[in-house]
């Protein structure tokens, strides 16, 4: 009897332990909301920091955020840079639904990646 409470209170603990680790190694990401600003002396409709739009083979793209099942998720969305100025850049998206965007990741983001939101 004695052994298998000490069994269970060592599994409750790992599994604590695991549940821990899990949410310390997620990339906690900040949120933010595109909004019109100016990029080079020029007015646009939507403005992010340079540094929440990345590039591949396929284009330029940026992190949107959605919630799951009360999970954070990352999903990538093309943009179309209009300007930037090394700071802030100007986009145009597909479609003209507000968004929310992961900026200033503290680690690298993947498609389809769970992300904790910094508060």
């Amino acid at each position: 009897m004695r052994l298998t409470v000490v069994i269970l209170i060592a599994l409750l603990g790992c599994t604590m332990l695991s549940a821990w680790v899990y949410d310390t190694l997620l990339p906690e990401v900040t949120v933010y909301t595109p909004e019109s600003g100016t990029v080079n002396g020029e007015r646009y409709p939507l403005v992010v920091p340079a540094s929440c739009v990345y590039q591949d083979n396929n284009g330029d793209f940026v992190f949107r955020l959605k919630e799951v099942d009360g999970k954070w998720k990352v999903k990538r969305s093309s943009v179309t840079v209009l300007d930037s100025d090394g700071r802030y850049t100007a986009i145009r998206r597909a479609t003209s639904d507000e968004i929310q965007i992961a900026a200033f990741p503290s680690r690298a983001l993947q498609d389809g990646a769970e992300v904790k939101v910094a508060e």
